[in-house]
C-alpha cells in the first residue's frame, strides 16, 4: 500500500498538471505568435497579390487597344485625306505654271510682233491721236473756217469740272503748262 498510497500522492499530480499548464501556456503563447506570425505574413502576401493586380490593369487614361485601333485607323484615314488633297495641289499648281508658261510664250509672240506697222498701216495716226487726247480729258475745237484747232476743252482729274483754253497766240510751252494746269486742278464748289 505505500507503494500504492506513494503512487496516488495528490502533490505529486498537481505539479504535475502545473507542469502540463505551464507547457500548454507556452505551446499556446508560441501557437498564437505563429498564428498572428502567419496572418501577418498573408496580409503583406494579400496586399502584394492586390498591387501587381492593380499594376496589371490597364490606367483609366491610357485607351483600350480597340480605342487605339480605331485612332489609328482614323489617322491612317486623315493622312490618306491630306496626301490627296496634296496631290490635288500639285495638280492644279502644274496645270497653273503650264498655263503661265503658254501665257509668256504668247506675251513673247505679241512683243516680237510689230505694233507701230499694223496700227500705221490699218488705222490714221491723227484719228487715233485725237481718240488718246478725249480719253485723257482734251477735246479739241477745230475753227470751221480754217480747219485747224483753236481752243481745247479740258476736264480735270475727277470728270467733275470743264475748263476752255485758247490757243492763239500762246506757244508751245504756255500751251502745255496751261492744259496740265486745268487737267489736274480738282473742283471745289463755291458755297
Amino acid at each position: 500500500m505505500r507503494e500504492a498510497s506513494s503512487a496516488l500522492d495528490p502533490t505529486e499530480n498537481v505539479k504535475i498538471v502545473m507542469e502540463i499548464q505551464e507547457i500548454m501556456k507556452t505551446r499556446e503563447g508560441n501557437w498564437r505568435a505563429e498564428t498572428e506570425k502567419a496572418k501577418a505574413e498573408a496580409r503583406s502576401v494579400a496586399e502584394a497579390h492586390h498591387s501587381a493586380r492593380v499594376a496589371s490593369l490597364r490606367p483609366p487614361n491610357v485607351p483600350s487597344e480597340e480605342q487605339q485601333a480605331r485612332t489609328i485607323t482614323s489617322l491612317d484615314e486623315a493622312q490618306f485625306r491630306v496626301i490627296k488633297s496634296i496631290n490635288d495641289a500639285e495638280g492644279v499648281l502644274s496645270s497653273r505654271q503650264n498655263e503661265r508658261v503658254r501665257a509668256r510664250t504668247e506675251l513673247g509672240s505679241w512683243e516680237a510682233k510689230d505694233v507701230d506697222e499694223d496700227v500705221a498701216s490699218g488705222l490714221d495716226t491723227n484719228a487715233l491721236r485725237i481718240r488718246l487726247s478725249k480719253e485723257l480729258g482734251f477735246e479739241p475745237v477745230v475753227d470751221r473756217n480754217t480747219s485747224k484747232i483753236t481752243k481745247m476743252i479740258v476736264r480735270n482729274d475727277d470728270n467733275t469740272d470743264m475748263d476752255v483754253v485758247e490757243l492763239a497766240g500762246l506757244s508751245e510751252f504756255e500751251i502745255a503748262n496751261q492744259l496740265w494746269e486745268k487737267a489736274t486742278t480738282v473742283y471745289q464748289p463755291t458755297s
